[in-house]
């Protein structure tokens, strides 16, 4: 690196930042995608899809999108073809690793993917917490984990990341924004004989009834874009301490996730500056300048004080500081 000398300060001319390219994966289609597509049709907005008379009954008794009889839902005839047809291309990949989200499509689209890659043997599937998908409705509201490490022990899927967590199952609820977070976590608490996901699908509908629409997900798109700076943080050191080149790692996860790693300017997410996939689509995408942003440590606990007590530490807080100041 040269140095150049301008009045009493150094400006280094630094060599150009290696690229940290990963292979970004949406999952093939899922039954909430054929759910979406027969609501719209039904409201005139698009033609019916084509589906077996099987997958049209799996959807036939669900509510809306908040139903759990609809939670975190697996890929459909038509996904599964998908994959079978993307497959030999992504078996040409050089990847070494692949990151998972938890969520039912993701895991079986990544199965399906590179269950017949030439290395699969030395390739690693860690599973990732922070790749789920944006929390708004039952597509995103998980099934226990539990159910999902059996499921997936003899593919060698590595789910050891959520040890991290008091509560496992909950994962998906650690980094949300104040106060939903602190209230789900309580609601949950106090009702312990409720499935978690029945307490989530009531607050999403309730939400949903009483907030602008912009405020209607439990997951702000703020809140989405951090998430997506922390894993991008987490892969670059990872590929670093492997000894993993750019375009060694694969991604497979979820359009709006992915969609606000890829943005350019994430506060004007609808406005056409992201990269929307298609289902089993890719895209090679540099995470390095995503890096150059602060990396926020992922909390692995939850805050179990009632509301009240909370408020009260804040205010003793702010008047020690201006006593201080005095």
């Amino acid at each position: 690196i040269n140095a150049e000398y301008m009045g009493t300060h150094i400006v280094k001319q630094m060599e150009p930042e290696v690229k940290t390219e990963v292979y970004l994966i949406r999952h093939a289609a899922s039954y909430f995608n054929l759910f979406e597509e027969v609501r719209k049709a039904k409201n005139g907005k698009g033609e019916m899809p084509k589906a077996s008379g099987a997958e049209m009954k799996i959807i036939e008794g669900v509510l809306d999108k908040f139903d759990v009889k609809l939670a975190d839902p697996s890929l459909t005839e038509k996904g599964i073809h998908q994959c079978m047809t993307a497959k030999k291309f992504y078996e040409s990949l050089p990847l070494k690793c692949v990151f998972v989200s938890p969520l039912s499509r993701a895991l079986e689209t990544a199965k399906l993917l590179f269950e017949d890659h030439p290395q699969r043997v030395n390739m690693k599937f860690i599973v990732h917490p922070l790749l789920s998908e944006m929390l708004a409705c039952n597509n995103e509201i998980p099934l226990p984990l539990k159910k999902k490490i059996d499921a997936y022990a003899d593919q060698l899927f590595d789910f050891s990341l959520f040890k991290n967590y008091e509560q496992p199952d909950l994962y998906f609820l650690y980094n949300l924004n104040s106060p939903d977070k602190e209230i789900l976590f309580k609601e949950i608490a106090s009702a312990p004989t409720l499935s978690y996901m029945n307490i989530i699908e009531k607050y999403a509908r309730e939400k949903s009834k009483t907030q602008p629409t912009r405020k209607r997900k439990i997951e702000n798109y703020q809140n989405l874009r951090k998430r997506g700076v922390q894993f991008a943080h987490f892969v670059k050191e990872y590929c670093k301490t492997n000894g993993l080149k750019s375009g060694e790692v694969g991604v497979v996860a979820h359009g709006a996730i992915l969609g606000h790693i890829t943005a350019t300017e994430f506060n004007h997410y609808h406005k056409g500056c992201y990269t929307k996939l298609e289902n089993c689509g890719y895209k090679l995408f540099d995470i390095n300048p995503l890096t150059h942003q602060p990396n926020t440590p992922v909390s692995y606990t939850h805050l179990t004080l009632p509301t009240s007590d909370l408020v009260q530490i804040l205010v003793v807080a702010v008047l020690l500081k201006k006593k201080k100041q005095i």
